[in-house]
């Protein structure tokens, strides 16, 4: 079955599915120009005498249904923050969000599932989107056998297909289908500074006061896990975090913005509001046998909101609202919302233990050991988890984090609509763009990870993601001097501009390596500030035009078709930001 969405889109229904999240620009009966024929489920799309997309094959494969196309001629382009090759020809990836702490070249599923690509040769563009949120496969010919197979775990799937000459249409029509951007407010443009291991108000004011000591322009701090009450959302430690409403004045009586973290998790503790809510409300993920799923993260014993429920993003969402109210903080980042569900409590007091015989001066020790735990990280326990009416987590995961999103957006656009906040999320599926931006996760502090931040955010870009960023710095290991310069250097070309690292890793504020190192920092971030007035003005102005802020140079220059394989040159990686401003940044030692 297809029918036309737009005059430049076709849906095609592949099997009997159920398209759990329809775009919501869905718009039957206008007519494009791309001829159509269908046999036995089977598509052949041509314009102007031209094959665009020509299906070989459907079959089903157990629980998995599979379809089989000739592989496109062209670039591939989009998948969002996948790891590897800007240009995803020959390579095969997994679309189930996932926790994986160590971000290697072939690192695959991670966070985010954005099921989107553009097609792109010299003759003709298109772009594709498969709108399925549970289990999928793409391979774009990896083995060579001129094909593209795509697989999920369910009854069918739906494509979109966007077809139009030029990248900037199909991105803008994309667009017009899942959402425009969230307006974030101006200081969101700024610089940020956060570590996981500011573990006091003492520590947290000690680094504001040395940012305005030294004339470092800051907007935000953000607060990690520590802020909270033994791991419990949208609380405060009473001991560490004392007075927290007035701590939050303090900072903004200094020029910053304060966004604390929230976890998808819910400690489980009788007496603990939100966990006795839930609990009473029935609004946690089930088992199947019909109760309540129970995972181990942070807090250790954890259940989940059941986000796919109008009721529970009502319920979740009135608590950023009720916290901005006691607290008057300026945002969220909503963490760990693949969702990450660690195997067993017994795996989580193993690495715990682990962890705290690690000498913190010995930063390496720790991606070590994560590295040793990443198959308790990325424990995802689908098959034992439902949804409301027994739907079966697998169908609907890679959405988690967008309906998390969503309810936070909800909640505090319906408490406070004439406020702008800065809402960040982990994880992503088409969509998210409405709610809030996004990170590219737990990067590292390695020469390697300037070149691949570097594509991702161009890949998150043009995937309609505008509003995204990295770990200035490196999340994860001990950052070097220059290395963290450059990190410097190309965050500030970014859209979301942060320094983050992990706990048991070297600091890495702008001042820790002497006066050379701080001032060339500190000129980085002045230079960015001197661009933010041109930087929002630009943001506000393509989501209103559906047109990103991070530009590939085949995004400006189509007809040149050196642009298209610009990732061929070894040497480097440029994009415009967000017009005719070439960046590039030096990425080897």
């Amino acid at each position: 079955m297809w029918t036309w969405v737009s005059k430049n889109t076709l849906r095609l229904v592949y099997g009997s599915p159920k398209e759990w999240f329809a775009p919501e620009g869905f718009k039957e009966g206008e007519h494009g120009n791309v001829e159509v024929t269908e046999e036995e489920g089977k598509f052949l799309l041509k314009a102007n005498g031209r094959i665009l997309q020509e299906d070989i094959s459907i079959s089903r494969d157990g629980e998995y249904f599979c379809l089989t196309m000739k592989m496109w001629r062209g670039n591939i382009f989009g998948l969002g923050d996948k790891m590897g090759p800007m240009n995803r020809r020959q390579r095969k990836y997994i679309f189930f969000n996932a926790d994986d702490p160590i971000h290697t070249p072939i690192a695959d599923p991670l966070y985010k599932s954005i099921p989107f690509f553009i097609v792109l040769d010299r003759k003709t563009s298109f772009g594709v989107f498969f709108n399925y949120p549970g289990y999928m496969e793409m391979d774009f010919d990896s083995e060579g056998k001129g094909v593209f197979k795509i697989k999920v775990r369910g009854e069918g799937l739906v494509e979109y297909f966007i077809f139009n000459s030029s990248v900037k249409e199909i991105i803008r029509e994309f667009l017009n289908l899942t959402g425009k951007n969230f307006p974030a407010p101006i200081w969101a443009f700024g610089y940020h500074q956060s570590r996981w291991g500011y573990t006091d108000r003492n520590v947290v004011m000690e680094i504001a006061r040395k940012f305005r000591e030294k004339g470092i322009p800051c907007d935000g701090i953000f607060l990690d896990l520590e802020h909270m009450d033994s791991f419990k959302n949208f609380t405060w430690d009473e001991e560490n975090f004392k007075e927290f409403p007035e701590f939050v004045k303090e900072l903004h009586d200094m020029g910053f913005k304060v966004v604390p973290i929230v976890d998808a998790g819910v400690k489980v503790e009788e007496g603990y509001e939100i966990f006795n809510e839930g609990k009473k409300n029935g609004y946690f993920l089930k088992t199947k046998d019909g109760k309540d799923f129970e995972g181990a993260v942070w807090p250790g014993r954890t259940r989940f909101p059941d986000f796919t429920r109008d009721d529970v993003r009502e319920w979740w969402g009135e608590k950023y609202a009720n916290f901005v109210e006691k607290t008057n903080v300026d945002g969220f980042w909503n963490d760990m919302n693949e969702p990450t569900i660690f195997a067993t409590q017994e795996e989580l007091d193993e690495m715990r233990e682990r962890m705290a015989d690690i000498d913190l001066d010995d930063g390496w020790m720790i991606p070590l050991t994560l590295l040793s735990f990443s198959n308790v990280f990325k424990s995802q326990r689908e098959e034992e988890i439902v949804h409301k009416d027994d739907l079966p987590h697998w169908k609907v995961r890679n959405a988690y984090g967008m309906l998390m999103t969503k309810a936070c957006w909800e909640g505090l656009k319906k408490r406070f609509p004439n406020r702008r906040f800065l809402i960040l999320s982990r994880s992503a599926y088409p969509g998210i763009q409405k709610y809030g931006g996004v990170w590219t996760g737990d990067n590292h502090s390695w020469w390697e990870h300037i070149l691949q931040e570097m594509i991702n955010i161009q890949s998150l870009s043009i995937c309609g993601i505008f509003f995204c960023g990295f770990d200035v710095g490196g999340f994860g290991g001990d950052v070097t001097p220059e290395l963290l310069v450059r990190f410097y250097q190309l965050g500030a070309f970014t859209p979301f501009f942060r320094n983050h690292s992990a706990i048991g890793t070297k600091r890495q504020e702008p001042w820790v390596f002497g006066e050379y190192y701080e001032n060339v920092i500190k000129e980085t971030i002045n230079l960015r500030y001197s661009l933010i007035p041109y930087i929002y003005s630009s943001y506000m102005l393509g989501i209103m035009k559906n047109v990103p802020l991070v530009r590939p140079l085949f995004f400006e220059f189509q007809d040149d078709p050196v642009t298209h394989t610009i990732e061929d040159d070894r040497k480097r990686e440029w994009y415009t930001f967000p017009r005719s401003d070439g960046c590039i940044s030096r990425r080897e030692r």
